[in-house]
Formats: structure tokens, sequence, C-alpha cells
């Protein structure tokens, strides 16, 4: 899992931190990882004034500010540079180095529709992670948060998230979102324990604890798995920023209908917004 990573950097501090990211991830699994650099035809009008060397100085810049950032975390099996389309080129290079997942960062915060990041987190079909703009890197995967919501997708994600953190010597939180059965107040609210079953129901319960069971047999120090009330999304970053993590590991899609969680919507908004390092499980 994960052996082959594959980062892009295109000279932003989003991206610098991606090809960390991705780096930690390559250490825990005892592999490699590629850095590759996209020339878009468009750039070389626009910022070079059609100068295509000038582009390709800036591009093995980038690749080598890359490798500098990276230092000795993780062995670097290639640096590549790519001329094209630029989401569309780190995909393509995915499928054609049989890479388990790509790293990038997000050049705004707020992903549009038709940003690099939107359309590698769209179109790729292996795992992504996304370093929203402003977001830094820690120095290794010390704490890691899975989002859960009981469907196959989301226990893949457990999974991942679960041989990262026992890998990396880091602490695994699971958080299960349940929306609320009423309307919360501003303030939120504390469920008691005896609450709890009341809340989210026995199935949930069952699945939760199964999870935290999984994760524990994959060799993960597990310091929480709990239940929240309200809007995913909105709920994990908030966990994010409390917990000071380093990693938030969510599927990509998968969606438990009895608990509506629309993880997938849940994935995009957090691949944006969130205040830390994104892992979307593919």
């Amino acid at each position: 899992m994960f052996e082959h990573v594959v980062a892009a950097v295109d000279g932003s501090t989003s991206s610098f931190h991606a090809s960390l990211v991705g780096a930690h991830i390559a250490a825990a699994a005892k592999g490699t990882i590629d850095l590759i650099c996209v020339v878009e035809p468009v750039a070389h009008r626009l910022f070079t004034g059609g100068d295509r060397e000038a582009a390709r100085q800036q591009c093995k810049q980038n690749l080598a500010s890359a490798q500098a950032a990276i230092g000795s975390v993780a062995p670097i099996a290639h640096r590549v540079e790519l001329d094209g389309p630029v989401a569309e080129s780190i995909v393509g290079y995915g499928e054609e180095s049989s890479a388990d997942i790509l790293c990038l960062g997000s050049a705004r915060r707020g992903l549009k529709l038709g940003s690099v990041s939107m359309k590698v987190v769209r179109q790729a079909e292996r795992s992504v992670v996304v370093v929203p703009s402003g977001v830094s890197s820690g120095p290794r995967l010390a704490r890691i948060l899975v989002g859960f919501d009981g469907s196959d997708c989301s226990r893949e994600a457990v999974k991942v998230a679960a041989y990262l953190a026992a890998r990396s010597d880091g602490a695994l939180r699971i958080e299960s979102i349940v929306p609320p059965p009423w309307p919360l107040p501003p303030e939120g609210i504390e469920l008691d324990s005896e609450d709890v079953e009341e809340v989210v129901g026995k199935e949930n319960l069952a699945d939760l604890c199964a999870a935290r069971e999984l994760a524990m047999k994959a060799g993960a120090e597990v310091s929480s798995a709990t239940f929240d009330l309200g809007h995913a999304a909105h709920r994990l970053s908030e966990r994010a920023e409390e917990w000071n993590i380093d990693l938030l590991v969510v599927g990509s899609r998968g969606h438990s209908p009895a608990r509506r969680f629309f993880l997938g919507s849940v994935s995009s908004h957090l691949a944006s917004r969130a205040p830390c390092p994104v892992l979307i499980v593919r």
C-alpha cells in the first residue's frame, strides 16, 4: 500500500508541503516518491512570453526545491518534467506509472469547479492527497483523524489511516458524524454516555466499535473513537483543528443510506477548506 507515491509541484508553498506529506507516506510504506512538474502550453505565452526554455528552467527549479524540502524523508525515484494540461497530465502520469497515490497542493483556498486540484480529485482513479492553500505539513504523521460513516468506502479509509498510523508511530482518532435528530443550537450539545445509543442507533454504534477493532488489529494506537452531531465536513474540520491533526483521511464516496453522510461532497469540501492535509481514499 502506497509504495509508489507521486507528488506534483508547481512552485507554490502548498505543493511543496504536499510533496513532504507524500514523502512521509512513502516512508511509512517503505516506498519511493516521484516528483513531477507540468509545463502547461498556455503558461509559455502568459508568463514567459513564449519562451519554452524559461518555462523548462522554472520547472527544473520547482523539482529541485521540492527535493530539498523532502530531504532524506523518503527516496526519490524520479524527477519528471511533463508537457500538457496540468490536471490531465498529473492523472495520466499516475495511471501510466501505476502510482498508488497522488499528492498535490491547492493554489487557492476553496476549490473552484475548474481548478487543477478539483479536476484531479474528480478524475483520478487512485487515492489523492490535497494540501489546501495556507496549510502546512507537520514533521511527521503523528496525529491522524479518519472520518467514518459505516460505508464500505469509509471502512477502507479506516484501514488506510490505521496502516499509516501504525507505521508512523502515530495516534489515530476515528470520528463518526451523524445528522442530528433535531435542530442543533449554535453552541452544539454534549452527549451523555447513556444518550449515545438512543441518538445514533445501535447499528451505528456497532459499526463504530467494529471500525475501532479493525484499526487496532492493523496495529494502530486508537486514541479515540467517537460520535459527533452535525454536518460532516464542518465537524471534521473543527476536530482536525482542535486536535492539531497532521492528516485527515476520508473516503471518496459511499454514503450509508441510513446515515446520509454524503462523503463524496464531504471529501471535496475538506480538500479545499480543511485546516490540514486531506487524504481521499479510493
